[in-house]
């Protein structure tokens, strides 16, 4: 049947994107600060492409009886037809994948919890640093002391 042979590309397709989407957040758990946003626009652009596949396994699900609750595996494999075989068995190899995503999206968020109170912690220095210098400034501007950079003695003669 053409219809499950275009089912299960999808699938293979969406599969290695999640594989895709694995890799990218892998690489964030490790990658240096800058290249972060890099991995986060490629996982949304990803995510994106994942979800136009889903609408169209959508169309072909409703054009297949038994295809929906196969690929979700919610019927019993000895009741399958043996044509949808395949449509359950890689929609297991892709929920393998994505319990692997979500298996590591704690230690990703952690990273990206403790990236950001550095970057918060370094811009309070920052505030601090140059608002004292500018406080100072602010203070002699106002109370007509004005220290020069250069004292000059001066001796009677």
């Amino acid at each position: 049947m053409q219809q499950i042979e275009t089912i299960l590309q999808l699938l293979d397709e969406k599969k290695s994107l999640f594989l895709q989407f694995e890799q990218e957040s892998e690489q964030m758990c490790f990658c240096p600060l800058d290249e972060i946003a890099g991995h986060m626009k490629q996982r949304l652009a990803l995510q994106e492409k994942i979800e136009y596949l889903d609408q169209q396994l959508s169309a072909l699900y409703e054009s297949v009886p038994g295809a929906a609750q196969t690929a979700s595996n919610q019927k019993d494999l000895s009741a399958l037809p043996d044509e949808l075989l395949p449509v359950y068995d890689r929609s297991l190899e892709i929920k393998g994948v994505i319990n692997r995503i979500l298996q590591n999206e704690p230690m990703l968020q952690e990273r990206l919890e403790l990236e950001r109170a550095d970057l918060l912690k370094k811009l309070e220095e920052n505030r601090k640093s140059s608002g004292s210098v500018a406080q100072k400034y602010y203070n002699s501007i106002h109370t007509g002391i004005h220290q020069p950079y250069f004292s000059q003695k001066i001796t009677k003669v």
